[in-house]
């Protein structure tokens, strides 16, 4: 019976990237869509509203903070076997752009938790008291919100490495390196929607650009998993 290195059969590391990738996408659209009845969540200029918002909808903002935080969670392990598969070639890019993803995400699941640190610790302490809770609220919104800038940036220059990278594949990736540059480009400005609602904005573009880029590459990963099981004679 002829038996295979794992490290040199990398099938298992494609499937957790692209499963991860998918997740992190469902996970993601998932959390945007539970936030509906806020229309002022992440609005630099509108934290009263999007704290009486959560007040109003507690429920949904607790599930909301929870899918997103680990929707980003799940972009670590994703970006480390997109890393995995490009390493070869990427001349230390991926390396580069697999820290900065997965420290994006890491970094904006502490951003993304706090929402539900106010309804389910804050606000039922203060019992519908708003005056009296608005500093503390508007510190972890604000916090949430600097978290997001952060992550958006990170990522955003994870995406473009990732692209540059996908650009030297022997077989054509020219279009995924090129949503990627496209998708990381666009997610650039949101770095400063803790100061502006002007570059909040971007997201309509950038968000769907990155959730489409992830999903296309989780499966372009998926495909390569079972092409490695497939050369590795198992």
């Amino acid at each position: 019976m002829q038996t295979v290195n794992s490290a040199d059969n990398p099938r298992a590391t494609y499937y957790l990237a692209s499963a991860s990738g998918i997740a992190a996408v469902a996970l993601n659209v998932l959390a945007v869509f539970l936030l509906a009845e806020l229309p002022h969540a992440y609005k630099v200029n509108a934290l009263r509203e999007w704290l009486k918002e959560s007040m109003t909808h507690p429920s949904e903002t607790g599930w909301s903070a929870w899918a997103f935080t680990l929707g980003v969670l799940l972009l670590a392990p994703f970006a480390y076997g997109l890393h995995h598969r490009l390493r070869h070639k990427g001349s230390g890019l991926t390396a580069i752009a697999a820290i900065f993803v997965s420290l994006a995400g890491v970094m904006n699941a502490a951003g993304t938790l706090t929402p539900f640190v106010l309804v389910r610790h804050v606000l039922p302490n203060y019992e519908g008291q708003l005056p009296s809770c608005e500093p503390i609220a508007f510190a972890l919104l604000g916090f949430t919100l600097s978290m997001d800038a952060l992550f958006n940036v990170l990522f955003g220059a994870g995406m473009i490495l990732f692209g540059f990278a996908l650009f030297k594949q022997p077989h054509s990736k020219f279009w995924l390196g090129a949503f990627g540059i496209v998708a990381g480009l666009s997610a650039l400005p949101i770095v400063l929607q803790a100061h502006s609602v002007f570059f909040a904005n971007f997201l309509i573009v950038a968000g769907p650009l990155w959730l489409f880029w992830v999903s296309a590459v989780s499966i372009w990963l998926m495909i390569e998993a079972e092409r490695s099981h497939q050369s590795a004679g198992v």
